[in-house]
């Protein structure tokens, strides 16, 4: 596993509680690598785990330059948009550096903070990632952020079939930290956690149309993620006044419909296959 950006160390730590036999860690700052001890009860102890290597260096030429196998699960969680540099690790360029370290059927995992994005931004991105790595989806983690999942085997899917539905289950019914951290935010079988995708590959696809994308020889995000903090129209800024997160339970289900509602009608997408997708779902689950 290859992580870039480490924080607090806290989505490092979360991939501790699986049978990994190393993680690497890419962090520009030697003051937060030192700082991670601060935050042991929340990340898993990671500087004491003899899997992790922390790496105070750039992360992408980490993934470029260094000679090394290829990595099962590479995600990127840098800096927030308008910080100096967040260009190079949001370009077509890097995303092909991704793909290249990636093992066969290897899954990359991109985070995106709503809160600093207005919908061309949002669109650029995510059509940027999709042109290298065609089977993208969206996840929804709470009202300010999301995550695109990217799998480099384009065979394989995140839609619910009986074979992935069952493996699901299966690892929600054995005891272990990451399956009970998911119980405990009321993910407690497949289609729960179906619930938290907003677009699949094709959905995504679909949505973004034609148009721009990053790269190094035309960036931009940085200082356009300025203006996406002091929003001057409504339509242009996604989530705000989003407050439910997709938390699933029965008296959660009209306030799920409500979110996707408001979000799609900020996207400017049609919600109704996803509306129905996600209350098929929820009514298999009981």
């Amino acid at each position: 596993v290859f992580c870039l950006g480490m924080g607090a160390g806290i989505s490092a730590g979360v991939s501790l509680n699986f049978p990994i036999k190393k993680l690497d860690i890419a962090e520009l700052s030697p003051t937060i690598i030192k700082s991670a001890p601060f935050f042991s009860e929340l990340n898993n102890n990671l500087s004491l785990d003899r899997r992790v290597k922390t790496y105070p260096e750039d992360g992408r030429f980490f993934l470029q330059l260094k000679e090394m196998n290829s990595y099962d699960v590479i995600y990127s969680q840098p800096t927030n948009h308008f910080i100096r540099g967040i260009d190079t690790v949001y370009s077509k360029e890097f995303f092909r550096i991704v793909h290249n370290k990636l093992s066969k059927n290897g899954i990359f995992s991109l985070w995106i903070p709503l809160y600093e994005n207005n919908i061309k931004n949002f669109k650029k991105t995510c059509r940027t990632l999709q042109e290298v790595f065609p089977n993208t989806s969206i996840w929804a983690t709470n009202q300010s952020n999301v995550f695109l999942i990217s799998c480099k085997e384009e065979s394989f899917s995140f839609n619910p079939t009986n074979k992935v539905d069952s493996r699901i289950q299966a690892f929600l019914q054995t005891k272990n930290p990451f399956s009970n951290l998911l119980l405990a935010n009321d993910i407690k079988s497949a289609d729960h956690l179906y619930c938290h995708q907003i677009l699949n590959s094709k959905e995504l696809k679909s949505f973004l149309g034609k148009g721009r994308t990053w790269s190094d020889q035309a960036p931009g995000l940085e200082w356009q993620s300025y203006w996406s903090l002091f929003p001057f129209t409504e339509k242009d800024y996604i989530f705000k006044n989003i407050t439910q997160s997709l938390r699933q339970g029965k008296s959660q289900l009209a306030q799920h419909i409500k979110f996707l509602k408001s979000l799609f009608s900020l996207l400017r997408i049609d919600e109704e296959n996803t509306q129905q997708r996600c209350l098929n779902n929820y009514m298999k689950s009981k």
